[in-house]
């Protein structure tokens, strides 16, 4: 059994490395996309539609009519709910941009280049832009921020329950006075002021998170808007996006983000390190296994370490 599952392992491996990156990115956005592009049924159902029939026949996801098919989709809803959306789907309209214009180029080579040029720009201003809207927010800075979202943020009542040592009755309450603060529930009106439920534990792993999200998401920006032979070079780059995928979508369970993240590394890998091929769509499949409850098994064990 142990030996059948190395062979199998091998043979994974060594078909991921052979795969086209034309083949391999645009299944896995496809992937991404039939799952998360968003909670409109009139996104998901044509959206649906579209990449599952792309999956099953090669020549459709090179075609750059389909990917700007696939992006009037995202743009039109994008645009009608702008102000609700997560940011990522921002982000996931802009590759599918990307992937259109790469799909329009003639030539495979002159393809793979575009397509991992605009990867790497993509995550690097991501990143950059994310790190500086934290530095110049006072709000984030102080770790108010982070405290205000481990004590509402469902994604986080894991976290805040086991390493901040907030109850599950406090944080429903916490959640429950902070959404009348918006838009009233039936138990209580809309108000203008609610006093919600903390701990001293809860500031220090706010203020953990606070600079540990400042300082990794600055790197990152750094490592992939620097040329390739400035340092710290592709293998750093490559191991910092896997280290803050593992590490913060592991607490914040955004997987569409995480994958989206995922899918365009994957573009930028170059040929002479396959193995990394391999090692991201370990860590893709690894989301799926993230859930809000994932908390409870890891925190518990860093606990018993003493690492919080």
């Amino acid at each position: 059994m142990l030996d059948e599952t190395r062979r199998f392992l091998r043979k994974v491996d060594q078909d991921l490395r052979n795969l086209d990156v034309l083949d391999l990115v645009p299944r896995l956005t496809l992937i991404l996309l039939i799952l998360y592009a968003g909670d409109f049924w009139y996104l998901e159902v044509p959206l649906r539609v579209l990449c599952v029939g792309a999956l099953l026949y090669r020549p459709v996801y090179r075609s750059g009519v389909f990917w700007f098919l696939v992006t009037c989709f995202l743009f039109a809803a994008n645009y009608e709910h702008w102000y609700s959306i997560d940011n990522h789907k921002y982000l996931m309209t802009y590759w599918a941009i990307a992937l259109t214009c790469t799909s329009f180029l003639g030539g495979v080579p002159g393809q793979r280049r575009v397509l991992a040029r605009n990867a790497k720009l993509l995550i690097g201003l991501c990143m950059a832009f994310a790190a500086l809207w934290k530095v110049i927010s006072p709000d984030y800075l102080d770790g108010r921020f982070f405290r205000f979202t481990l004590i509402t943020d469902p994604r986080f009542a894991s976290v805040a329950e086991v390493a901040g040592g907030l109850g599950p009755a406090e944080f429903y309450r916490n959640r429950t006075l902070a959404r009348s603060l918006r838009v009233g529930t039936r138990d209580a009106p809309v108000v203008e002021e609610v006093e919600l439920v903390d701990t001293p534990r809860l500031a220090r792993v706010a203020g953990v998170l606070t600079w540990w999200t400042i300082g990794i998401e600055a790197l990152l920006a750094l490592a992939f808007l620097l040329p390739d032979r400035w340092p710290p070079g592709p293998r750093w780059r490559h191991g910092l996006l896997l280290l803050f995928a593992i590490t913060t979508y592991s607490i914040a369970t955004v997987i569409g983000f995480a994958w989206l993240l995922i899918i365009m590394a994957v573009a930028t890998v170059p040929p002479e390190l396959p193995r990394l091929r391999t090692l991201y769509v370990a860590v893709f499949l690894l989301m799926m296994v993230y859930t809000g409850s994932w908390a409870t098994l890891v925190l518990p064990v860093l606990r018993w370490l003493g690492a919080i």
